[in-house]
């Protein structure tokens, strides 16, 4: 493979996204809010340094970790990085230290996503023999897979029992190939086959025999995750966190977490273990280990959510001079976002989706699911996960094997409500058709959405058990507003908001909103709506239930091709069909 062809791929997405800025720039503030360009009004939550963790009213925004934004602190003007991007609270990394006062007020609009730079920087360096060089060639294709390294382990079924316990046969197999120390390993983990857990357990045996580990992921809450699984498994061994305070929530208490600078000069004077566990965001990665002279140089990278991650910034992972890559994700739920003007590019594909295309044989996939019951994990794996012979792979546990949303109805509970939440129905469909045709809000819909919700948590369903989901911010707040109408407090863990939020994310009930009815409008976003990832990762949720709100339309409107027919075969196997007008 030709560097230049990454580069001239590279070099195209910067002119775009330096297009659109300019575009950008001719917008007035109220517009670029709007449309998802700007946030305004925003609060002071709490400040660590060069950290700022803001609250929003409303946030249309699309801003993924890596960003640079412009934010004005009462009128001075600087830049910031977007660290993660909520519906209510943004995280951001200021570039200059300002002390930000709780009257402070603060706008944050869109600049140049200068993550490029250093994306471009390092594959500039990607020449024979050059760290990341053969990387590019296992990518490719070009180099034959290595399945065991100096260093790698061969564990026996009795060696395997005694330090995992009870493991199914896809993840023994995982298990066993990850140790060795393989040149490259692709994992497809579907919804809750066990995948943070295997991913650990490879990290902890590697560590255990001196390997030095990197932990990347493309969020931090992600890079946490694995990290808390890993210190899990082994209090003993040495696991370290490089990001600053706020981006530690949710990271054990045990997990050191410092700046990567810090950490360095800990290393460097042998106040650090040489053999340890350090977890970092895929970004923070890539200019800390990739660009720069530095003491540690990891032995094997574990890299999860590699569904998520561009071919083009993933290569980048081999700047990290490590002879083992092992890639755990799934690219049949939510890919990259890519610029619009390049959404077709042959190159706009997933690190994972290269690997599956290029090396096939790398590709191992985990085929037990311990969140879905049988009516769901059968309904996904038909749609999403089906093996050389075009059969499901997917099955479920038989643990979870017949559970059912099991609630107590109010008394006075409506009998459509009634009829959605009772136990014998896995999936509900409901034709979301109005009066007034909708586009990106329907309020009607949101409202059944409330009553269904505010229903479910007085029959004693947690709050964290709940999940509302919709393609459109603008129906998050139409939803969000008709819950705050509907309860005398909409509860914090409760989940509303777009399916990205909720990726990795497992509860009982999940309600889908799809909002729009407009046949003219969902002729312009059918492709949108109908992306089979997002309908996975929407789908894939529920333990127990879910409720599809979704327009017959759809189901009506010409081509008739794949997109459609997987939304057929959802309503095909709905338990239960409504109309909306019956909820309301």
């Amino acid at each position: 493979m030709q560097t230049s062809e990454l580069l001239t791929y590279l070099e195209r997405e910067k002119e775009l996204v330096e297009a659109d800025i300019r575009r950008i720039d001719a917008l007035d503030l109220l517009e670029r809010v709007q449309r998802g360009l700007a946030v305004v009004n925003l609060q002071l939550v709490r400040q660590e340094g060069m950290e700022v963790l803001l609250a929003c009213e409303e946030n249309l925004t699309r801003w993924k970790p890596g960003d640079w934004v412009e934010i004005s602190l009462n009128g001075h003007w600087s830049t910031a990085t977007i660290a993660e991007n909520g519906f209510s609270e943004i995280l951001v990394l200021l570039h200059t230290y300002f002390e930000v006062r709780p009257n402070t007020v603060i706008t944050l609009q869109s600049n140049k996503s200068q993550l490029l730079d250093p994306i471009i920087q390092a594959v500039r360096r990607l020449e024979p023999g050059a760290p990341g060089a053969a990387f590019l060639d296992l990518l490719w294709g070009e180099r034959q897979i290595n399945p065991q390294q100096f260093g790698g382990l061969v564990l026996s079924e009795e060696q395997l029992l005694a330090i995992a316990g009870q493991l199914n046969e896809s993840q023994r197999q995982v298990v066993r190939r990850g140790v060795r120390r393989p040149s490259l390993l692709a994992v497809q983990g579907p919804p809750g086959t066990g995948k943070t857990h295997v991913l650990a357990l490879t990290a902890q045996q590697l560590a255990r025999k001196k390997q030095r580990i990197v932990v990347l992921a493309h969020t931090h809450q992600a890079v946490n995750n694995c990290l808390n699984a890993i210190r899990a498994l082994d209090p003993q061994l040495s696991v370290f966190k490089i990001g600053e305070a706020l981006k530690a929530d949710g990271l054990a208490e045990s997990i050191p977490s410092l700046p990567y600078a810090e950490f360095q000069r800990l290393y460097k004077q042998k106040k650090r273990p040489e053999f340890c566990v350090i977890g970092m965001s895929y970004y923070a990665a890539l200019i800390h280990l990739g660009l720069r002279t530095t003491g540690f140089a990891p032995t094997v990278v574990l890299v999860d959510e590699a569904g998520q991650i561009p071919l083009t910034y993933g290569l980048a992972v081999g700047t990290l001079g490590a002879g083992s890559v092992m890639l755990f994700g799934d690219d049949a739920q939510l890919p990259p976002i890519y610029h619009p003007d390049l959404d077709r590019d042959p190159l706009s594909r997933s690190l994972f989706e290269q690997v599956r295309q290029m090396q096939p044989d790398a590709v191992v996939a985990l085929d037990t699911t311990y969140r879905l019951n049988e009516s769901l994990s059968n309904i996904i794996g038909t749609l999403y996960y089906r093996d050389a012979t075009n059969s499901s792979f997917l099955k479920s546990a038989p643990a979870n094997f017949g559970h059912r949303l099991h609630l107590s109805l109010p008394t006075h509970t409506a009998a459509a409500i009634t009829r959605v939440l009772q136990p014998a129905s896995t999936l509900v469909w409901i034709n979301n058709m109005t009066p007034v045709l909708c586009e990106q809000e329907n309020y009607l819909e949101a409202q059944a959405i409330a009553e269904l919700v505010a229903t479910s948590l007085a029959a004693g369903l947690p709050a964290r058990e709940v999940a509302v989901v919709t393609p459109f911010r603008r129906q998050v707040l139409a939803i969000r507003q008709a819950l705050r109408e509907r309860l005398e407090l909409v509860p914090k863990e409760l989940i509303v908001d777009t399916v990205e939020r909720v990726q990795g994310a497992s509860v009982e009930l999940i309600l889908v909103s799809l909002a729009a009815n407009s046949p003219e409008y969902l002729r312009q976003v059918r492709r949108f709506l109908l992306l089979p990832n997002r309908l996975n990762v929407a789908l894939s949720r529920a333990r127990a239930k879910a409720v599809f709100f979704v327009s017959d339309e759809l189901l009506e409107m010409p081509p008739a091709d794949a997109l459609r027919s997987q939304l057929a075969y959802l309503r095909e196997m709905s338990d239960d069909y409504l109309l909306l007008s019956e909820l309301i």
